[in-house]
């Protein structure tokens, strides 16, 4: 596997082997009876895909990307929707809460160390959509560096990036939508329309090195512009 990180890292081993088996654990428990519409496998794999053209983006800049940070975030990104119920959070971190602790069942299995525990565990938390603005300004006006402020803002892009682009955007927020009508979160009615898109995009934020280089805030700009001149023709 030659593409520039040093896998030969034994705690990234270990972090990829538990990110490994956590994801055919993932795929061994779906039901497509309660699968959530939004919260399910496949967003876990836009996130991952979403955390992979982040950290290619980087790679291209000829950053150091530390095998042990790759593995780790990876692990959380694989991690942070661990049997999601769907809907979304009634108390600050709900969710997420209760991901860790079904989490740390599993984790128990794996020999990963106390420090990346916490690591996975504090990444997760920050993973609440009401938390991202404080991330990312956690980073404003600093270079960046692999420690936890940063694996966050990382967490945050990756889990939105599908959503971000036009091509899929659209159709994520329907399903998401979805998913809130049966859950009766208010404002499943407006999540899914032009209106809860341009809500959504003008919330947007991107701070790393990659997404940067990715041009993903002009690009959410030229949505939300497309999407005002929509409403006046409307």
């Amino acid at each position: 596997m030659d593409d520039g990180v040093g896998w030969e890292d034994s705690e990234a081993q270990t972090l990829m082997k538990c990110a490994f088996s956590l994801a055919h654990a993932i795929e061994s428990q779906v039901n497509p009876v309660n699968d959530p519409a939004y919260h399910n496998r496949l967003h876990t794999g836009d996130a991952l895909c979403g955390l992979t053209v982040l950290l290619k983006a980087m790679m291209q800049q000829e950053r150091e990307i530390p095998a042990e940070w790759v593995a780790g975030l990876l692990l959380a990104v694989t991690a942070h929707d661990y049997q999601h119920p769907g809907g979304a959070n009634t108390s600050p971190q709900e969710l997420e809460i209760n991901t860790v602790k079904a989490l740390n069942t599993f984790l128990t299995l794996h020999p990963i160390s106390s420090v990346w525990r916490e690591r996975i565990h504090h990444i997760i938390i920050r993973s609440d959509p009401a938390l991202v603005a404080a991330n990312h300004d956690s980073v404003a006006g600093r270079s960046f560096a692999w420690d936890l402020d940063w694996a966050c803002v990382l967490m945050n892009e990756a889990d939105i990036l599908a959503s971000a682009t036009d091509i899929y955007g659209p159709q994520l927020g329907e399903k998401l939508a979805i998913e809130w009508h049966l859950k009766g979160v208010p404002s499943h009615a407006v999540i899914g329309t032009p209106q809860g898109r341009l809500i959504f995009l003008k919330s947007l934020r991107f701070s790393s090195p990659g997404s940067l280089s990715l041009q993903l805030p002009q690009n959410t700009a030229q949505q939300v512009a497309a999407l005002l001149e929509l409403e006046k023709s409307v």
